[in-house]
């Protein structure tokens, strides 16, 4: 996914215009994506909520992790910048895990 219109992360809605037209983009793709979520069965939504359930700790994990991070930012030992370096691979693991799991949603809605 790339910058969007505004230089956030998005998609960009391509020939469109102005705001009006990227707004009514939008509006489009979240009413494919709510006929989608509507046709999912009773037990695809559990799962999906359960994935979802999954993904909000390790977000708050990886939060928790930033700050230990940050913490670290001005130490000079090299015990804190191994500890430091540990962190940061952790927080990648649980990106990399983040994205597992939204690919697996995305899967059980398309």
């Amino acid at each position: 996914m790339g910058l969007g219109p505004f230089g956030l992360p998005g998609k960009v809605i391509k020939g469109a215009k102005g705001f009006d037209e990227i707004l009514q983009g939008v509006k489009a793709r979240n009413k494919v994506q709510a006929d989608k979520l509507s046709k999912l069965t009773p037990s695809q939504k559990s799962n999906i909520a359960g994935i979802e359930k999954t993904m909000d700790q390790l977000k708050e994990r990886s939060a928790k992790l930033g700050n230990r991070i940050a913490n670290l930012e001005d130490a000079t030992s090299s015990v804190a910048k191994k500890q430091q370096a540990n962190l940061i691979a952790e927080q990648q693991k649980i990106s990399t895990q983040l994205n597992d799991f939204q690919a697996q949603i995305d899967a059980i809605i398309n």
